[in-house]
């Protein structure tokens, strides 16, 4: 082997102390790397693009950045005909809605997906001597969530002898003399009524959560 004594004659003292420095400064730099910074970056090169939405981050590009920036609008509401609306108005984010209030003769029943406005009062050439609002336990009715089976009477006065209870899930009507009966059911809400005394009617809603239910009585003249 020719061995070139031309190259180690190039070789100088100011190149051996740049070889020395470099290597003074890779074992200085190895010195502060610790295992615990070894553990963070094995760490975080782990992680790297974990993320659930990584594919739609990896799509985003300045076109579509500035897209989703102007996407969406203020929006609001608007009645169409009628008098008073149900809308209300609008602030920041927030839409107001007027509530629906029961008025005289009339009843206001709130469902999740509905709400029913029953009118309470005589039909044509009837007159009710007595009214009664059956409500089973757990239902909110006008605002107010009732634990129990619930009956709430309106009486006519002077026909003080009528009474409405519950018994065995079933709702007793007992009067001093000959009832008719009109029920006014809720949308999907059926009902079985016996009327086998002419002084007793009783009422069997088709199931134990059955809401509102209400009960017209009157007597013949």
């Amino acid at each position: 082997m020719k061995i070139d004594f031309t190259a180690l004659s190039r070789i100088t003292d100011t190149l051996i102390d740049k070889w020395n420095n470099s290597a003074d400064a890779i074992t200085s730099a190895y010195l502060r790397i610790t295992d615990r910074m070894i553990s963070l970056w094995n760490d975080a090169a782990s992680k790297a693009h974990s993320h659930r939405n990584k594919s739609f981050i990896d799509s985003l590009d300045e076109t579509s950045i500035q897209v989703y920036a102007g996407s969406g609008e203020v929006n609001t509401a608007n009645n169409l005909g009628g008098y008073s609306g149900i809308y209300a108005s609008k602030a920041g984010p927030v839409l107001s809605f007027r509530s629906l209030r029961a008025g005289t003769g009339i009843q206001v029943t709130e469902a999740s997906q509905y709400i029913t406005i029953t009118n309470t009062g005589a039909i044509s050439g009837h007159t009710y001597d007595y009214t009664i609002v059956a409500i089973s336990a757990g239902t909110t009715y006008q605002g107010t969530l009732y634990a129990i089976d619930t009956i709430i009477e309106r009486k006519k006065t002077g026909y003080v002898l009528a009474n409405a209870y519950f018994n065995s899930g079933n709702i007793f009507i007992d009067g001093a003399a000959e009832m008719k009966y009109e029920t006014m059911p809720i949308t999907n809400q059926t009902v079985t009524i016996t009327h086998s005394n002419e002084d007793r009617i009783v009422v069997t809603p088709s199931s134990a959560s059955w809401g509102v239910l209400t009960i017209n009585i009157w007597r013949e003249a």
